[in-house]
């Protein structure tokens, strides 16, 4: 049977805005969704009947991707399985949406194996029942992101080259949301954003929960505007020129953990979809 090879990529939040709490527990975002070139790893082949997942000695309880497997099997009403493997290369924790991706692979690179035939629409909607970053990746593109972060608008965004800097540090998504105070402020529209006001709700709460995360911000502050992606722990800054953007990884990497990312204007996955 065919095997694909998939790469999933990560994402940064060029803008993350908190708005409220919503009745389902859920809160009100406004945010910019940047894909990037740093990729889990997944293998899928279809198989007779069973789903089975490999993910190399990975203790992810809850595993997203069983979950992505199994909603679209029961929602296709389809008796096929598939064998997974996982190779993780988004570290876990971070911000940089690592399990969504990967949950989102699985459905586009089963509907594509099990010729299920369900379009974009459809694959988002399954994937926004299991978290509000899926359909980001479903959509493949940059994107600016309103309600839990479901309700996609295309963007064009310029090309860009990231530092990426990793505290030891993880922290949970859930805990994130649980600590933000939402404070009444104005709201950043997407046309705000294009004139460039951007920030990060959970930046500042973030830095004074944790040492780890002020001192990585302290190293990068030198070499330019660090932020938090996502809910953190990763943080980014933004560079045009790759000699500056790699002198700088060569002196923050005797600190700490870093690499250079590019952005992405499409997923790897989306020639899948059409």
């Amino acid at each position: 049977m065919k095997t694909l090879h998939l790469k999933a990529p990560a994402k940064i939040n060029l803008h993350l805005q908190v708005i409220k709490k919503r009745p389902d527990n859920y809160h009100e975002i406004r945010t910019v969704f940047q894909l990037i070139n740093l990729y889990d790893h997944l293998i899928i082949s279809a198989n007779k009947k069973e789903i089975k997942l490999n993910q190399q000695n990975l203790e992810i309880e809850d595993n997203i991707i069983m979950r992505a497997a199994l909603k679209l099997k029961k929602h296709t009403n389809t008796s096929t399985g598939a064998d997974i493997s996982l190779l993780k290369r988004i570290p876990l924790k971070k911000g940089l949406g690592g399990g969504s991706s990967d949950a989102a692979c699985t459905l586009i690179g089963l509907n594509h194996l099990w010729k299920t035939g369900l379009c974009l629409d459809d694959l988002c909607s399954i994937g926004a029942d299991l978290g509000a970053d899926i359909p980001i990746f479903i959509q493949g593109t940059s994107c600016w992101g309103e309600g839990k972060g479901e309700i996609l608008s295309q963007i064009n965004l310029p090309k860009k080259l990231f530092l990426l800097a990793f505290p030891k540090v993880g922290i949970s998504t859930k805990l994130a949301f649980e600590a933000i105070k939402i404070n009444s402020k104005k709201e950043i529209t997407l046309l705000d954003f294009k004139k460039g006001k951007k920030i990060n709700d959970f930046q500042d709460w973030a830095i004074n929960s944790s040492s780890e995360i002020y001192e990585a911000f302290d190293i990068l502050r030198e070499y330019g505007n660090p932020m938090l992606t996502g809910t953190g722990s990763a943080l980014f800054i933004e560079f045009i020129d790759l000699e500056e953007g790699k002198m700088a990884l060569n002196k923050i990497q005797k600190k700490l953990e870093a690499i250079l990312v590019n952005s992405l204007d499409y997923s790897p996955l989306r020639p899948l979809l059409s």
